[in-house]
């Protein structure tokens, strides 16, 4: 469970209760701490809820949370020093907190997110704050990968999404006298392309489209009406390039010249965390070796394709090795499944 699953079933609960609650957010930190920029703490008079790890801080940010609602405030910033607690030396949060409601006048945004949470779908959540002499207002919104806005932010968001990253990554974005956090909610869906169109990528593709997986599937003698669970286009060096990054990739168009040409430019790309490529241990000598006098690393390539501990020729058998490779492939590179946060000034414009 994610630290934003956390406060958000919590909140829920308090539908029904009468008073407000508290939500406060880890704005901006300097020094190392256990708590990530994005980490929430949901405050009620006699409650906290989240999975913020600072100890002592923990009640000092609860009680500054109790005291916004005792002065009846919209919302505050504050900023904690670390070194003391955690022996780190300097440091500090920054600690936005934003109050709400209970009962029957829960916001819009925390209903649809608690919803697409339950729902385990994937979605941003922005929070934008904007200060007036002691007090803080904050504008929550929810971003999924489906809404259509040429909004900056909301493009900005959809991109996080996209690019895989890790729940609980966020960016945080000045614009003006606004700031604005990013953050990521929910794992991050599975995407596989599939280039081809012979019989085992038939049976790849059929036995891809019954898993909770996103597929893409780029092949000559495009068919609008075949296998409609699965995205399909022409095959081309194009259509390579509009995959969503990190996609894992299965090469299988039964001509060594095309398979190596489309091995080359995934490789090129470094867009994908999986490059595979059906064919023979022979097949893997010439294309690593004509990579080579490229200067190409091949060390990404799988080749050949597939479990090699599952053994069968026939189209189904070999299919079922590269979903069971694809399904318990690990990601190794830099960025996969690591919480990422980042900060930047002035690069969004209203």
């Amino acid at each position: 469970m994610t630290s934003v699953s956390n406060w958000l079933a919590a909140a829920m609960n308090l539908a029904t209760a009468d008073g407000e609650m508290v939500l406060a957010t880890i704005w901006h930190k300097s020094g190392y701490s256990p708590d990530n920029v994005g980490a929430r703490l949901l405050v009620t008079h006699d409650a906290v809820h989240g999975s913020m790890n600072t100890g002592r801080r923990r009640k000092e940010i609860a009680d500054s949370a109790r005291a916004c609602m005792n002065r009846k405030l919209t919302g505050a910033v504050a900023q904690y020093p670390l070194g003391n607690i955690l022996g780190t030396g300097n440091g500090s949060y920054e600690v936005v907190f934003s109050v709400f409601q209970c009962g029957g006048n829960l916001p819009d945004w925390l209903v649809k997110a608690f919803q697409l949470q339950q729902e385990g779908k994937r979605f941003v959540l922005s929070q934008t704050i904007e200060t007036h002499a002691d007090n803080v207002l904050s504008d929550f919104r929810v971003i999924t990968p489906d809404i259509a806005d040429s909004d900056p932010l909301t493009q900005r968001a959809q991109s996080m999404l996209a690019n895989g990253l890790a729940p609980d990554s966020s960016s945080r974005i000045h614009t003006g006298h606004l700031t604005t956090l990013l953050q990521v909610v929910g794992e991050p869906q599975l995407n596989v392309g599939v280039i081809g169109s012979g019989e085992m990528t038939k049976s790849l593709i059929a036995q891809l489209s019954l898993l909770p997986v996103s597929v893409q599937w780029l092949a000559p003698g495009f068919n609008a009406d075949s296998e409609r669970s699965v995205a399909k286009a022409p095959l081309s060096p194009e259509a390579l390039e509009k995959l969503p990054g990190r996609t894992r990739l299965v090469i299988a168009t039964g001509d060594h010249e095309l398979d190596y040409q489309y091995c080359k430019q995934a490789l090129l790309s470094n867009r994908f965390t999986y490059v595979g490529c059906i064919g023979s241990a022979k097949k893997a000598d010439l294309i690593k070796a004509r990579l080579a006098q490229r200067k190409i690393a091949s060390d990404q390539l799988i080749i050949p394709v597939g479990l090699p501990s599952i053994d069968g020729k026939q189209p189904a058998i070999v299919a079922a090795s590269i979903v069971a490779q694809l399904l318990s492939f690990k990601d190794n590179s830099t960025s996969a499944g690591k919480i990422q946060s980042n900060e930047e000034t002035g690069s969004i414009r209203q």
